[in-house]
């Protein structure tokens, strides 16, 4: 499902338990990658949130922009406008517009769990760190859905290190 109005390529996928009910426990799963590949839909990932999903939780697992953009030639180039904080307002789009899609779905959370591995357990951490302190990083985002658990499986977190698109003291 595509969520993003102003940027192609930025689709979401759920997955859903046999179980569900309105009051689901919801997941937004970022994918990892170095900020530069896109999710395997064919691979191991797909069989971890489909395992979550089995345990009773709505999973929504989706792409961000990505820094990297392979050209006709071949040569990897930096994608102009990829920086975290604009990673990080794709995922906070991705959560505004399922505060619709959710319940239209039979869904309706009052909370969410974000989380993710290596690059998108970082973005999962500064998203639930930018709710917990949004002056910090000044990027103004909206958190339609507040973030009860972040999940951060092996991706890093000294943000004052990493701050490059942050604006961050």
């Amino acid at each position: 499902t595509p969520y993003h109005r102003h940027r192609s390529g930025q689709y979401f996928d759920v997955f859903k338990p046999s179980n569900m009910t309105a009051d689901s426990p919801v997941l937004v799963y970022l994918h990892g990658g170095s900020w530069s590949q896109c999710y395997d839909k064919d691979g191991t990932s797909l069989d971890l949130l489909a395992m979550i999903a089995a345990r009773g939780y709505v999973v929504v697992s989706a792409d961000y922009i990505l820094q990297n953009d392979v050209t006709e030639g071949g040569a990897t180039t930096l994608r102009e406008g990829a920086t975290f904080a604009a990673m990080l307002r794709d995922v906070d789009t991705l959560v505004t517009y399922l505060k619709d899609f959710l319940p239209a779905m039979g869904v309706t959370p009052a909370r969410l769990a974000v989380g993710g591995v290596s690059a998108g357990g970082h973005l999962s951490a500064a998203y639930a760190y930018d709710q917990a302190d949004p002056d910090r990083l000044g990027l103004n985002l909206a958190h339609a859905i507040p973030v009860a658990v972040e999940l951060d499986l092996v991706g890093p977190v000294n943000l004052g290190s990493i701050a490059n698109g942050y604006t961050v003291e």
